[in-house]
């Protein structure tokens, strides 16, 4: 941070040139931002206006540049109008799907109506920047759903999210959020478990496989 705590510092450490990179901050003291809401990042040190986006943890996230050992100073504030989302999200009748540009994914559409026993896991299947989709997960033996529900928490324009959870037949809670990056080619998939939960669910990337070569 930094002096005017209205101000937020970025410093490269590491002698590396970082392009479209990822970064977020908290939210500076005194200002009042809604999670999901679009925010006005300055760059100060270039005169730029970037997007950026609030997260459920009163956290900004905003891509930036930043070159080897230089520092570049943001300041936040509320956007005026929603940027353009480079993020796509579709509600398809059993599934969101995410698109960064680099990187499309589905994750099971979940409500209170879902049968238990329909309930797949958090992950359906993955396209790459080649167009093939390929994938498949199933729960391991032993696993039994009581309940599962899924929503899209974030839409744009920096990154999109869903939060999917499932309680087991042993009363277990198992909460995933996947979340991913305009034009990133990965996802982030944290998961949170209650004691004693057994939930393995193996994805394999051989599912839609077609190597034109051995």
């Amino acid at each position: 941070m930094h002096d005017d705590s209205s101000v937020l510092s970025l410093r490269e450490h590491l002698g590396h040139d970082w392009q479209a990179h990822a970064v977020s901050f908290a939210i500076p003291k005194g200002m009042a931002l809604d999670a999901g809401a679009p925010v006005r990042v300055r760059d100060l040190t270039y005169g730029l206006d970037l997007d950026g986006q609030v997260d459920n943890d009163g956290r900004v996230h905003f891509f930036t540049d930043l070159w080897a050992d230089e520092e570049r100073l943001f300041a936040i504030e509320p956007a005026v109008r929603a940027a353009r989302a480079p993020l796509v999200v579709k509600e398809q009748a059993d599934a969101f799907v995410f698109d960064t540009g680099r990187l499309t994914l589905a994750v099971p559409r979940l409500g209170a109506d879902t049968a238990p026993t329909f309930a797949p896991p958090p992950l359906l299947w993955l396209r790459g920047p080649q167009g093939v989709q390929r994938g498949h997960s199933a729960w391991a033996s032993g696993v039994t759903v009581a309940s599962a529900q899924s929503r899209v928490t974030a839409r744009g324009p920096v990154f999109a999210e869903a939060e999917i959870q499932y309680t087991f037949g042993n009363g277990g809670r198992y909460v995933v959020r996947v979340r991913v990056y305009a034009g990133a080619p990965l996802a982030l998939v944290p998961e949170d478990k209650s004691a004693g939960t057994a939930g393995a669910w193996p994805f394999s990337l051989s599912e839609g496989m077609a190597p034109d070569r051995v």
